[in-house]
Order: structure tokens, then sequence, then C-alpha cells
């Protein structure tokens, strides 16, 4: 049991488990399952919190592979004691976007449903069977394969996509300016390393990570 106002190392554990197995499976496309179901793999993340030591080198990773400005995450990792003293312990908590599915209802996460350029824009999808799948878009935008992405070509600036994320995984981008408001900055965000999947090859905090824990 804990104390009003701490947390259990089970509470966080299992807590986090339920945050990262609702943005999906496995950072690897489960190839077989797809090909058994008739459909094209679904990505998704897991992160083990066992396995995470805080040591941040996927926080390195990330911005060293997109040049994230200061103050700015795409993927971060806090730290947080849990327990009562003098049975405390440190645990690690990795945060980044958790490209979730959305409910039954919506079929989109809030971040897309707020935007206010969703959904506007018509999109194609060429999934790896080849076939094309058209979808609807917009700055903030699901693609069928699971994958939360940005377009700031497509952008006002508006933050609602920042407030709407339940995880704080959006970040202003200082860096850069919205596409459709050049007074106003554009956001920062996960995208999966779209780039390396796309080519077969794993996200850079995937790849870095020294003890396996993505």
């Amino acid at each position: 049991m804990s104390q009003k106002g701490t947390l259990t190392r089970r509470q966080v554990l299992k807590g986090a488990g339920a945050i990262a197995l609702t943005g999906a499976a496995s950072a690897v496309p489960i190839k077989k399952a797809s090909a058994a179901r008739g459909k094209a793999p679904r990505w998704g993340f897991i992160v083990d919190l066992r396995r995470c030591t805080g040591c941040r080198s996927c926080t390195v990773a990330c911005k060293a592979e997109f040049n994230v400005p200061l103050g700015a995450f795409r993927a971060a990792v806090y730290d947080e004691v849990v327990g009562t003293y003098p049975k405390t312990e440190k645990l690690f908590m990795p945060r980044l976007c958790n490209h979730c599915e959305g409910n039954k209802e919506d079929k989109v996460p809030p971040c897309v449903k707020i935007c206010p350029e969703y959904p506007k824009d018509r999109r194609e999808y060429i999934g790896t069977d080849g076939k094309k799948i058209r979808y609807r878009g917009g700055a903030t935008y699901k693609r069928p394969d699971g994958m939360i992405l940005y377009d700031n070509d497509l952008c006002i600036g508006c933050g609602k996509c920042i407030d709407g994320c339940p995880y704080g995984a959006r970040n202003w981008n200082k860096q850069l300016l919205s596409g459709k408001d050049k007074t106003k900055n554009g956001i920062v965000k996960c995208d999966f390393c779209t780039h390396r999947v796309e080519k077969g090859v794993l996200p850079s905090c995937v790849n870095i990570c020294p003890n396996n824990a993505r």
C-alpha cells in the first residue's frame, strides 16, 4: 500500500505499462501476425521500465538525429522518487509520443481530433503490401500504419495539439515557423523516425539504447 501523495514501484510500472501498450505493440513490425490477418504491419512502442537506467542516451540520439532545439524534446526521460522514507527508490519514466490509437468513436488521438486543420487535407498512403490507402489528414494526422505525424505546411501555430496531448509529448519548436502563420512557431514531436523505419532501420532511440529497454 502507498500513503497519500506517494506511489509504489508497482503502481508506477503498472501505469507506465498501460501508457506504453496503449500506443501499440512494438518498435518492430510483427510481420507474421500481420500476414496472418492479411493486413500490413502496424507500428507502436514498448518501453521496458525494468531495463531503463535513466542514461538518456535516447534523448541525446534523438536530438542529434533531428537537431532538436534547446528546451524542446521529441523523447525525454524523467525521474521519479517513489515510496516512503526509508523505503524509497528512483524510477525513470521515458516520455515520448505514444502514437495513440484513439478511442473507438473517434479512431484518432486527441491531438489529431483537436487540430483545426483536420480533416481538411486528403492524403495517400502506400502500405508495405503496395496497396494505396486514402485517408483524412491535417497538420497533425494519423497514418494507416499507426504513426502520428506532423505536417508543418498545414500548421497554423495554434498550439491546440500541445494542449490536447495527455502525455505532454509535444513542444513548441522555436526554430521553426508554422507553415500557415509566419508569426507563430511550429511544433516538435516524435515521428517514430519515419525516414529510418521506411528503410527498414530501427528508430534512433531504439538503436542507441544500451539496455534494450526499447
